[in-house]
């Protein structure tokens, strides 16, 4: 902790005893404001560490103020489906929750909870509301996991550990339950939207992002589990990203009526992808620059090579819409052209996903494992020993790197560990 705050490290230069509840307060501090995480080993199988972990979040993580608003807030942190009924998890940030309270969504729809239920342990207590710190079950809503429902004040913020790693189809053997496969994969993504489906119905494929193969068996379990379906999955592939080499504009018009002109623009990498307008809403309704900025994020999704748009900003440069004689629909058609023409402009370089990984294997091994990763395209960190081991930290493109740890086992007779994490992407 010295590391992080400057105080810790001045007492424990200077003073001989740092007092226990001295301690806890800088910890508590430094965990409230996101710079400490604790992490607590156990098994809920076996029961085992259940107990200090219920104790530390007790004790250091912050609790949920129940602060005096006029307006509603709730985060959707699951989303099951039981007894087919579409069932959403909510945390309340803000206010409170009532049953048969009326929401308005992004798109101007009216939607109504049918039903408030609070978790007591493992029972469940129908309720008439639910207030600031509480979770619940409620449903009626159609909101996806993740999202922020009623008024999101900007304070709330989401932390997501999953990016998937690759892409992979999934296929049945019977033609006739193409459709029961579609639906039951639905339902999957509905629940974990990391999952990213894609359904060409026209065609029949669907597809699926994973972080691993263990996954693709896990869903391959479920299926047949709870749908009694049993699929079958391609050999994964690695998912890339896209980003603009250049400047790139495009437009596109709808009837003389209805336009709209984007401009793209590279960012550094990790900047992510980033939307903003610069058209008054004199020339272009809000409602429908609403729906533009809605639509670009959507069709961002696939490039020009197909992958995902990252590390760019997407600029509405011009546009405009008629009172009488403009729809909604004009801009379903105008924003993909606009945006492909744009991207097109720019032309794109695709992006690699690039481990950071830690090998760590005894000294009479050392020799073979960086021959062999000498030709991966590695960069490496610097390499240290401890007691008999050498520890070889580094960084190299994840398609050099998937089967490696089975390489290190194969070269080191077992002796021989690698750990891996995700960084950022690189051409």
């Amino acid at each position: 902790m010295a590391n992080i705050d400057d105080h810790i490290l001045e007492k424990y230069l200077t003073e001989d005893k740092i007092s226990r509840e001295w301690l806890n307060e800088k910890i508590t501090g430094l965990v409230h404001s996101g710079n400490l995480h604790f992490v607590y080993g156990g098994s809920a199988l076996l029961d085992d560490g259940v107990i200090r972990l219920i104790n530390g979040i007790k004790k250091y993580l912050p609790i949920s103020k129940n602060k005096k608003v006029d307006y509603f807030s709730g985060y959707v942190y699951t989303v099951k489906r039981e007894n087919n009924v579409r069932e959403l998890y909510v945390k309340v940030l803000n206010g409170k929750l009532e049953n048969r309270q009326e929401f308005v969504d992004e798109y101007g729809n009216k939607q109504r909870v049918r039903t408030v239920t609070k978790l007591n342990g493992s029972k469940r207590e129908k309720a008439d509301e639910i207030v600031a710190g509480e979770i619940g079950i409620i449903t009626g809503l159609n909101a996806k996991c993740g999202d922020i429902i009623g008024i999101d004040d900007g304070t709330f913020k989401t932390t997501s550990f999953v990016n998937p790693l690759f892409h992979t189809t999934v296929s049945i053997d019977d033609p006739s339950k193409i459709s029961d496969l579609a639906s039951s994969l639905e339902i999957l993504n509905d629940e974990d939207p990391d999952l990213h489906l894609q359904y060409n119905k026209a065609t029949g494929q669907m597809s699926i992002d994973l972080m691993g193969n263990l996954q693709s068996e896990i869903i391959g379990n479920l299926l047949q589990e709870r749908f009694g379906l049993s699929a079958s999955f391609s050999n994964p592939i690695i998912i890339h990203k896209e980003t603009p080499i250049s400047v790139g504009v495009g437009g596109a018009t709808f009837d003389r009526v209805s336009s709209v002109k984007f401009e793209i623009k590279p960012l550094p990498l990790g900047s992510g992808l980033q939307y903003k307008s610069l058209v008054s809403t004199d020339y272009l309704f809000s409602k429908y620059q609403k729906q533009i900025e809605r639509l670009v994020k959507m069709y961002s999704k696939q490039g020009l090579y197909g992958w995902e748009v990252t590390d760019a900003e997407i600029t509405l440069i011009d546009g405009k819409s008629d009172s009488v004689c403009s729809d909604p629909s004009h801009y379903n058609v105008v924003v993909p052209m606009a945006l492909m023409r744009s991207i097109k402009d720019a032309q794109m370089q695709l992006l690699e996903p690039v481990m950071e990984y830690e090998i760590i294997v005894p000294e009479e091994y050392y020799k073979r494992i960086i021959s062999s990763t000498s030709s991966m395209g590695v960069q490496y960190d610097k390499i240290y020993q401890k007691k008999e081991n050498f520890i070889i930290p580094g960084e190299a493109p994840l398609s050099g790197m998937i089967d490696f740890p089975t390489v290190i086992t194969r070269l080191t007779g077992g002796h021989g560990s690698m750990t891996k994490n995700q960084m950022d992407l690189f051409t």
